[in-house]
Order: structure tokens, then sequence, then C-alpha cells
């Protein structure tokens, strides 16, 4: 924790202050000018930078981006490297991996910053906020914290639960059991669902601020984490209560995954996403904060695979396995629209020409064995990084938890008619319903694999439930480890702070 909280009060300040809004919440500028401890948080305006500054933490790739698509991906075997291997599980789960650090360190930046405005907040001057933007102020806070944990949570298990703004004796914390910090993220999502508004009641300046959905989506999945059921039930029972929007599967599996970010269905599937700039932008900086895009465009395009295809040319760093493209139903508009193999016709969003079956130009890629995801493979983006939104919790995910929820409290009935509900989105038709456990899981578990398939949740649905062994040894004959159920806390951490959880490892 040294590491994470070394820098000062001021230090921090300055991070959060270092962007300003514009017309649009996350259209930031550089300011000029120094900002001291005495002249912060002092005005809304220095409140809504506060929370600005956590926002960023989301866009950097380790804490909500890239990230968490290649990796999980990796430990699952579904996901495979440039050179089309699978990496190698025993040695890639090490307290030494870099991916895990990075990981570590930008989920810590996000409590920080949501400790320092939620600090800051308690004391705010009388009569520079109202009730209204007081209330929106902290369930941004809230709920970037509860994210930030719960994610935590779910990857490490065991660490440290800082819930105050930083002092010396956080670098030596001990590690807070599991159990309370999931009792701390449903404690902070609870706190966000009340505070927060529902989508469109934020302004369209506004738009991509966290809301009472993203909240209620987030605490019925920690609810699961506890084996919570009737909580779980409650907060998914709310969330299909909202009518601003009434959230719900969008007609095609493509939606999600567009450019078209005003979509209404877009928008009514797309419940919870890290949001980048509205357009391309060639001027881009690299290692800039907040980021204009993200790297999934070319690291997922196939290698080589030239423009207008692909970002880059294509990179090809985060491909699928071609054992997980061939696990869907042949004719699943998941397997058609969204997963392809080497050779097979893809029309991007962003290209003016198609790749059709056998077309020459896939000679020039050799990735021969594997599959693509077109998830975020959408063309050229002319050279820029790629300003889709990076989808975090969709409509179908919620569906597919409600279904586990459902079989969890006795209705098998209700729980496989959502499963059938996206099914049914896919073309496919519905599984028969079987109130034996060991059926439903396995039913379940296929459905997500195959609608979350290089997702950031799909890897911990497999952990959660107890179904990862079971899953590596029957599609990749690989005999998991216990301590594989959770990532290694760093090295690093390991190193500075004696007091700190090994989990295993």
């Amino acid at each position: 924790m040294k590491n994470l909280k070394r820098p000062t009060f001021s230090c921090l300040l300055l991070m959060i202050f270092l962007w300003s809004c514009s017309d649009s919440f996350l259209d930031s500028s550089l300011t000029d000018g120094s900002i001291t401890d005495a002249s912060a948080f002092k005005s809304k305006a220095d409140f809504d930078a506060g929370v600005i500054g956590i926002y960023t933490s989301l866009q950097g790739g380790n804490a909500a981006g890239e990230a968490w698509i290649k990796v999980p991906g990796y430990i699952s075997q579904d996901a495979i490297d440039v050179a089309q291997a699978p990496k190698p599980i025993g040695s890639y789960m090490s307290a030494g991996n870099d991916a895990f650090q990075g990981y570590w360190t930008e989920l810590y930046k996000i409590v920080a910053s949501a400790n320092i405005v939620l600090d800051k907040l308690a004391v705010a001057p009388e009569g520079i906020l109202t009730d209204v933007e007081k209330s929106r102020i902290e369930g941004q806070a809230k709920f970037l914290r509860g994210f930030a944990y719960f994610n935590l949570a779910r990857a490490y298990g065991d660490l440290p639960l800082v819930l105050s703004v930083y002092n010396p004796d956080q670098n030596s914390l001990s590690c807070t059991p599991e159990s309370e910090v999931w009792a701390q993220v449903v404690t902070d999502l609870t706190d966000a669902s009340t505070l927060l508004p529902e989508a469109n009641d934020w302004s369209a300046a506004d738009k991509g601020r966290v809301t009472k959905g993203a909240a209620l989506a987030y605490l019925a999945n920690a609810n699961m984490y506890l084996e919570n059921w009737t909580e779980a039930a409650a907060a998914t029972t709310n969330l299909l209560a909202l009518t601003k929007p009434a959230y719900a599967l969008a007609p095609s599996v493509r939606t999600a995954f567009s450019l078209k970010k005003t979509d209404v269905d877009y928008n009514k599937e797309n419940i919870f996403e890290v949001q980048y700039r509205e357009k391309a932008d060639a001027n881009f900086q690299w290692g800039a904060t907040p980021n204009t895009g993200h790297l999934l465009a070319g690291l997922t395009g196939a290698r080589d695979i030239g423009r207008p295809y692909s970002s880059w040319g294509g990179w090809g760093e985060i491909i699928l396995n071609s054992v997980a493209v061939n696990s869907f139903e042949d004719t699943d508009e998941r397997r058609i629209q969204l997963n392809i193999l080497h050779g097979e016709a893809y029309a991007p969003e962003l290209s003016p020409i198609a790749l059709t079956d056998g077309d020459p130009v896939w000679a020039s890629n050799k990735q021969l064995l594997s599959g693509f995801s077109t998830k975020y493979w959408l063309g050229d983006d002319g050279g820029a990084l790629s300003p889709q939104n990076l989808p975090q919790m969709r409509f179908a995910e919620i569906l597919l938890n409600y279904a586990e929820i459902l079989f969890k409290q006795g209705n098998s009935a209700s729980a496989y008619a959502n499963l059938s509900l996206v099914r049914d989105r896919a073309g496919l038709a519905d599984k028969p319903a079987s109130a034996d456990p060991v059926v439903f899981m396995a039913d379940l578990m296929n459905e997500r694999r195959h609608e979350l398939l290089l997702e950031p949740n799909l890897w911990f649905h497999y952990t959660r439930t107890n179904t990862a062994e079971k899953f590596l040894l029957d599609n990749y004959g690989i005999v998991m480890l216990p301590q594989w159920r959770k990532f290694p806390i760093p090295q690093r951490e390991r190193d500075i702070n004696p007091n700190i959880c090994s989990n295993g490892y």
C-alpha cells in the first residue's frame, strides 16, 4: 500500500484537478494555475473536478479497460497471444507478473480519490452545493469506490480495506477478510443506488456518468458473491423497474459494441460502460489522462491484416483460441456476428471494404489456427485510439445473473425463462428447463461463455460459481490449482508491506 498512498494530499489534489470539465463531462482540457489544500473543494466546480478525477482512472486500461479483457481471457485459455499460444497458466499466475500490479494500483487509486471526495463532502462549506448536487457527488464517489472494491475483492480476495484519506498507518495495513470487503461493497452500492439518478435524468453534458441502474446491477452481483439471494433478487427487481431508460436487450447482438452511442437500443442494453471520446482524434497523446481512447481495436484485430481493415493494420495480440470459437452452436448469431475464424467473412463497422470468405487479404495474416473477436475490432479508426466505449455490465448479463438468482430461490422455470431471452436474441432454441443444479449450472455457464466471451466479467463467474476447475479440465485438459481462483497479490506490495497477506501464492 505504501507506494500507492505515499503522495501527499496536495499531490493527490493536483492529480484530481489537472483536468477540468467542458461541455461534456469527460471532454477535458489542461488547466493553468495551482491547487492547494486551502483552496480546494470550496465550490461546486471543485467537487465536480474531484469526481472527474476518479473517472479518469477507469480509462487507463487497468481499472476497467483492456487489462480486464486480456488477463482473465488468457487465464481461461479462451484468449491467446500473438503467437497463437495459450499462456502457461502455472507460471502466468505469479506474484511477479506485472499485469496483476496494474489492477491493484489503478483500483486503489480510485479508492484513494473517492475517499478524498467523500471526506471533503462531509465538511463542505454551507451553501456551495444544493441537496441534489451533494447527493449526486456522494453517489458517484460511493459507486466508484464500490466498483473498485468489487473488482479488488473478486480478483484478490482478502486485502486492505481503506475507507479514509491517506495517513501513514495505511502503509502497513493487514488484510481484511474478503467477506467484509464485500459487505463494504454492498454498503457503498446500496447508498449509491439511492443517491444516483436514472441514466436519462443526467443532462446531455453529463451523459456517461454512473447511474442508479449501474449501482443496482453491481449491487445484485455483489450480493451473489455473498450468496444473499433475496437481496440480489431485490436489487435486480428494482433495476428491472427503472424506466429512464427501461433496460432491455438490443435486437441485434452487435448493437452493444457499436460506435453508435446515441442509439436507443445501445443505451438500453449497456447499463455501465467506460466512456471515451465521441470521435476519432489522430492527435491523441500517448499516456494522456484522461485517455482519448483504448487499444483494443488494434489488439484484437488480426495480425497484419492491414488498413482499412484494422487499426494500425492489426496487432493480433488478444485473439481467440479456436476451441472457444468452435464451441458455439452453428446458428448462434454471436458466433456469426461477433466471433470469426481465420479467413471468414467480416465487414468491420469502420471499414469501407469488407473481408470475404477466402479473401486474398487474409493471406497477409499468419494466425491461421485462431479466431478473432469482433466486439472491439471495428476496422480502422484513422490511426488513433479507439473511441468505442467499453461495456462493463450489459442487460444480457443481468438476465443471466437473474436466472442464477431465481434458480437459487427454487424457481427453475423463471430461471430458464431468463436464459431463453438471451438465447432467443442469439437465434437459438430454448433449453428444456431442469431443476437439477448440475444441469442448470452447465446450461447457464455455457450461455455466459458465449454471451460474455472476451468481456470483463466472464472468468469471475467461473470462479464465483466453483465451475472454473471443470471448465479448464473439460476444455483444455488443465488441472486447476486452488490458488488460481484469485489473482496473486503483487510481489511489490508484499515487499513493501510485511503485514499484507499472500493469498496462496
